[in-house]
C-alpha cells in the first residue's frame, strides 16, 4: 500500500487530501483495495453527496461531555421547522431532494444551525435528532396524562 501511495503522491506515510491530490501529512490512508481507512484531523469538506454501507457515528460518549441540560419546551420549539422537499440551486434541475431549512432549525435549536464557508448554514442533524426524542417525550407525557382523566372518567 505505501509504494501505491508513493507513487500517487510521491511521498510515502501521512497524507493530506487537498484539490484532488495527496500532498502534506494531515492524513493518514490504511489498507488494501478490499479495506481502505482514511484517518484525518481536522474537517473534512465534501462537494457532492457521501454514502456509506456503514454506521457514520459521532463521538457521544458522556465522559466526552460536561454542562448538559435537557432541552426544554421541544413541542413548541418543533413548531418554528418544517419538513420540506426541494430542489438545490447547485445541483441538476430534475433531482429532488427531502430535509429542513437551517434557519428554522436556528430559531428551534440553535446548537444544530453551523456557519458553513460559503457564508450559508448547514445542519447538525444530530441536534435535529435531541429536539425530535425530547418532543416524543413530552408528547408521550400529555397522553399518559389524557389516558389518566379518560379512565377516571370511566370509572365514574
Amino acid at each position: 500500500m505505501a509504494n501505491e501511495l508513493e507513487a500517487i503522491s510521491g511521498k510515502a506515510g501521512p497524507l493530506l487530501v487537498k484539490a484532488g491530490r495527496f500532498v502534506g501529512n494531515a492524513a493518514t490512508l490504511v489498507g488494501n483495495a478490499s479495506t481502505l481507512t482514511l484517518d484525518v484531523t481536522g474537517n473534512v469538506h465534501i462537494a457532492g453527496s457521501l454514502a456509506a454501507t456503514g454506521d457514520i457515528v459521532a463521538a457521544s460518549d458522556r465522559a466526552l461531555k460536561y454542562n448538559t441540560e435537557v432541552i426544554e419546551r421541544a413541542l413548541d420549539r418543533l413548531n418554528y421547522v418544517q419538513g420540506y422537499t426541494f430542489q438545490r440551486i447547485d445541483m441538476p434541475r430534475d433531482v429532488r431532494f427531502a430535509g429542513l431549512i437551517a434557519q428554522e432549525v436556528q430559531l428551534a435549536v440553535p446548537e444544530a444551525a453551523h456557519a458553513l464557508q460559503n457564508n450559508t448554514l448547514g445542519i447538525a442533524y444530530g441536534g435535529v435528532c435531541a429536539l425530535l426524542v425530547q418532543a416524543v417525550k413530552e408528547l408521550s407525557d400529555r397522553v399518559a396524562v389524557l389516558e389518566a382523566k379518560a379512565a377516571a372518567v370511566e370509572g365514574v
